[in-house]
């Protein structure tokens, strides 16, 4: 999962203004390793995407490419970004913009996301403070999607 900060006016993330929510998504195109009509391509195309399960994962790419096209932390990458511009009262979607981008990202585990998740927040932890804000997000779409009439549905761990 990668994070960046979410952007509000002033110093507070989720302050009155407008919420960007950026995914970042590894752009294997962009690195002139898949080109039209070459192996890569081809296996990409059968495959379609790539699938993840609970407790395995079905590559798009061959194994031999993956490695090159996934988003590593402490390096820049490049990305496709899929950013979402929300109403911060109601969390209706107001904009959109897809854009290529080069991103540093900071990898977490679930576990460790819980564990945040689970404590207070410590003065200066930016991670914490991104954690938490990303988690206010996500329950403001979840209200939004609840009052448009959308199903949730629980999953078992």
């Amino acid at each position: 999962m990668s994070i960046e900060r979410i952007k509000g006016h002033g110093g507070d993330p989720l302050d009155i203004g407008d919420i960007w929510i950026h995914i970042h998504i590894a752009s294997p195109a962009s690195l002139d390793r898949v080109t039209p009509n070459n192996p890569a391509d081809l296996a990409a195309r059968r495959r379609a995407s790539t699938i993840y399960l609970p407790h395995r994962r079905y590559a798009m790419f061959p194994q031999s490419l993956v490695q090159l096209f996934t988003l590593a932390p402490n390096q820049p990458n490049t990305a496709l970004t899929f950013s979402a511009r929300l109403d911060p009262a109601t969390g209706a979607l107001v904009d959109y913009r897809v854009q290529p981008s080069l991103v540093d990202i900071t990898r977490v585990t679930y576990h460790q996301v819980e564990h945040v998740l689970d404590s207070p927040i410590l003065a200066g932890d930016v991670l914490s403070s991104d954690l938490f804000d990303l988690y206010k997000v996500a329950e403001l779409r979840r209200t939004y999607r609840n009052n448009i009439g959308a199903r949730l549905i629980n999953l078992p761990d």
